[in-house]
């Protein structure tokens, strides 16, 4: 049996989150799946490729990475950028992910670009660079 194409798996997912109710639910039906199929190692590259389909449903989705929970006034800032830059989306989804070791900034990850002002980031910036 031949296996599933990626992005095939992707789009209906994306279109089970459209009518889904019960995300618990839906979740362990995805993972069974991905187990049952052999496919859990594309987990990630599967997530991007639904969060690619969902945004060119009009659903933005966004992680938010910081050292620290984000204040209501960096959430406007970051809605209002992503208006900016997504400005026919009909729904901005955010993920907040606080990691300790990103020391300070935000990254900002959507389907399609990634915004890292974290100090991590500037960090590693700089021991790649060859002097």
């Amino acid at each position: 049996m031949a296996k599933t194409k990626r992005t095939e798996v992707a789009t209906a997912i994306a279109g089970m989150l459209e009518s889904h109710k019960d995300s618990k639910a839906l979740a362990k039906a995805i993972a069974a799946y991905l187990v049952a199929n052999h496919q859990t190692k594309d987990l990630d590259a599967i997530m991007r490729d639904v969060m690619t389909e969902r945004a060119r449903g009009g659903v933005v989705e966004a992680q938010l990475t910081t050292a620290f929970p984000l204040s209501s006034e960096v959430k406007q800032r970051v809605q209002t950028l992503l208006k900016q830059e997504y400005p026919a989306a009909k729904q901005l989804v955010y993920q907040e992910v606080v990691r300790p070791e990103v020391l300070s900034g935000i990254k900002i990850q959507t389907p399609d670009k990634q915004l890292d002002e974290t100090a991590r980031g500037k960090l590693d910036q700089l021991t790649r660079m060859k002097v």
